[in-house]
């Protein structure tokens, strides 16, 4: 194999559509693609917004030949939409996802090949698509404090109801969190 991408989320497929042309495989731990879209944002809605025709102005975008606003005309479009985009987009352009399948190891042999899993998989070139990881917040808190991270957050908006709710952080999580609770605690503070 001339080259191997892990991860069948956006940066692994958009990777793999640029290399249609030469020898290539998508190793996916999940059984489809764009796992994390699956879950994640816990709200189901970008807080990105769709306004172009031919792809989208942020780092989900597809550069190909099928549009995002084909899915959706929301300005903040659904998470379940993208998904479907994805999914239509991995089919329109046969691209080669082995589902299921763990990179348990990557080793780089001195016949320069890299070999997945001590063999299953041997490639010139190895390419990673891989996300991110959540990690919780170390901040000591205390014990009359209610935490919750993202990933276990209630979606229930009673819950934040009237109560300051401190939010840690600046990235999507955060945003889509702010944007999402509006006007139902009795103040936001981001830190």
């Amino acid at each position: 194999m001339k080259n191997i991408i892990i991860g069948a989320g956006p940066a692994g497929i958009q990777m793999a559509y640029f290399l249609k042309d030469e020898e290539y495989i998508i190793l996916e731990k999940a059984d489809a693609p764009c796992s994390f879209f699956r879950k994640f944002p816990r709200q189901r809605r970008f807080i990105s917004l769709n306004k172009s025709r031919l792809m989208r102005f942020d780092w989900n975008s597809f550069i190909g030949n099928l549009s995002f606003r084909d899915y959706s005309e929301d300005l903040y479009p659904k998470a379940d939409d993208y998904v479907r985009y994805a999914e239509d987009f991995v089919k329109l352009n046969d691209i080669k996802i082995h589902y299921n399948f763990e990179v348990k190891s990557i080793e780089k042999r001195d016949d320069g090949l890299f070999y997945i899993n001590g063999g299953e998989y041997i490639g010139e070139r190895v390419f990673f698509g891989i996300g991110v990881v959540p990690k919780e917040p170390d901040i000591p808190v205390h014990p009359s404090i209610k935490v919750y991270t993202y990933q276990d957050m209630p979606l229930d908006k009673e819950v934040y109801r009237d109560k300051r709710v401190w939010v840690v952080g600046y990235g999507n999580a955060a945003l889509e969190m702010i944007d999402w609770l509006d006007s139902v605690p009795k103040k936001v503070i981001v830190w």
